[in-house]
């Protein structure tokens, strides 16, 4: 694990790569969905969703079929046991895949290209679950400055 200082000016100089998710952390109202949308925002078209909405096929699928570059994922504090299997399986394959099928409502499923994640959480330890092997991690706490880059072996 690499930890590297920086401030809010150079997390926006983050590329999003395939494959890896960034996770952005910090107390409620302090800027985290703004500064995903910023990033997000650099790297082309992008979608905002809550995780029950990746639970949802349809919603996911509606979502997907507009076909984002970016995904942000805002990740309620909540997470229970119960959902994350289903989380984690779909996460997996927005992050090892470079296309997935995607399935809407009264239409056929369609192929798209994976986007890249974001995720918004007040704690790490919520995303710790999502058991991510590629992340980098922007902590917007007020007295944190450090953006940590981890890689699972």
């Amino acid at each position: 694990m690499t930890i590297e200082s920086t401030d809010v000016n150079q997390t926006l100089q983050l590329q999003l790569t395939r494959g890896t998710a960034l996770l952005i952390i910090g107390p409620q109202g302090c800027g985290k969905t703004a500064l995903a949308q910023r990033i997000a925002g650099q790297h082309g078209t992008f979608q905002t969703i809550s995780d029950r909405d990746l639970l949802s096929v349809f919603r996911f699928g509606n979502v997907m079929a507009e076909e984002p570059n970016t995904l942000i994922v805002e990740v309620d504090c909540q997470i229970n046991a119960r959902r994350v299997p289903v989380d984690l399986e779909r996460i997996h394959e927005l992050l090892n895949k470079p296309t997935i099928l995607v399935e809407r409502k009264m239409k056929w499923p369609i192929e798209v290209r994976a986007p890249h994640l974001i995720f918004c959480s007040e704690e790490l330890a919520n995303l710790a679950t999502l058991q991510l092997p590629r992340y980098t991690v922007v902590d917007l706490a007020p007295t944190s400055t450090a953006t940590t880059t981890a890689s699972a072996h």
